[in-house]
């Protein structure tokens, strides 16, 4: 078998645990099929040509000038796999190619550009749209993270059950649970010796944030005082308007507000937390859930 791939969410590497899932994918399917000859393209002139972020694949660096409508996905890498000899085209970012010449299997997690089109432009919502539709209609597979996007692309977009696949994330690789002391080491460094509870917070309108602190602010007071509320994961600026809001709400006192921590400061948190406040309006899998229930033995 011979892959081609569109690897854009790899390079440069630490893209996220998206890209993460995908590097673990194609390692297991190296050990599984060593025989398989991949070919990861990409657009980071900085990667070493030959070398890869994916274990038993070839890197290669493919530009395009002038690619305002992203014609490098939609017609050069079909183009380009087609004339490798590729038996399959993997699309795994949601993006599928406008010209099929091969096989193609395309990985959608979500339709959140769809479910919120007010946080993109409506030029970048119509080629969401219109690469989904052509996925479904297209496509020789779907691979989905969960049940709840299958079932969204057959009603929405009609497409073939058959032709889909439901392959569930795992958790990333980085939760691990953490001594006792190395825990309760890095809860004094974040200054929660109270019981808290924890929120993965964000800027995008679905994940609710804003609705998490009018909902503590409807906890009993006195409650409030020997409990915190930890939001994680705000920029500057976010964290900034959530704290105004919080401030109308009067909860700001017993709000804890963190941005980005590192991951065993994430593991000390998720796994401290006596609850995960966690109601998104829309996700692709929803993995701070299963990774919860790794720290806690409960998975």
């Amino acid at each position: 078998m011979f892959i081609a791939l569109d690897a854009r969410t790899i390079y440069p590497p630490g893209q996220g645990r998206t890209a993460e899932n995908l590097i673990d994918m194609y390692g297991a399917l190296a050990q599984i099929r060593p025989d398989w000859q991949v070919l990861a393209y990409h657009r980071q002139p900085e990667a070493t040509e030959g070398a890869s972020a994916l274990p038993s694949a070839r890197s290669v660096y493919m530009e395009m000038g002038g690619d305002r409508v992203d014609a490098w996905g939609r017609w050069r890498l079909p183009l380009a796999a087609s004339r490798a000899g590729a038996s399959v085209l993997h699309c795994p970012a949601n993006l599928c190619p406008s010209w099929m010449p091969l096989p193609t299997v395309v990985t959608i997690h979500d339709l959140m550009a769809l479910d919120f089109p007010a946080e993109r432009s409506p030029a970048q919502v119509r080629r969401f749209d219109r690469s989904i539709r052509t996925a479904c209609r297209h496509a020789a597979h779907i691979v989905c993270p969960s049940r709840y996007t299958r079932d969204r692309l057959m009603e929405r977009f009609g497409a073939d059950p058959h032709r889909i696949t439901v392959n569930y994330w795992a958790p990333s690789r980085s939760i691990q649970p953490l001594s006792t002391a190395q825990n309760d080491a890095l809860l004094i460094q974040c200054d929660l010796a109270r019981p808290f509870v924890l929120h993965l917070g964000g800027t995008e309108l679905r994940k609710n944030t804003r609705r998490v602190i009018e909902a503590w602010s409807m906890i009993d007071p006195a409650l409030r005082q020997e409990w915190r509320l930890v939001v994680v994961g705000l920029n500057a600026k976010a964290r900034s308007e959530f704290e105004r809001h919080a401030r109308r709400c009067g909860t700001l006192k017993s709000v804890r507000w963190f941005d980005f921590v590192d991951e065993d400061q994430f593991n000390a948190l998720l796994g401290s937390a006596q609850a995960l406040v966690y109601p998104s309006l829309s996700e692709e899998f929803g993995r701070p859930g299963e990774e919860a229930c790794v720290l806690t033995g409960e998975m």
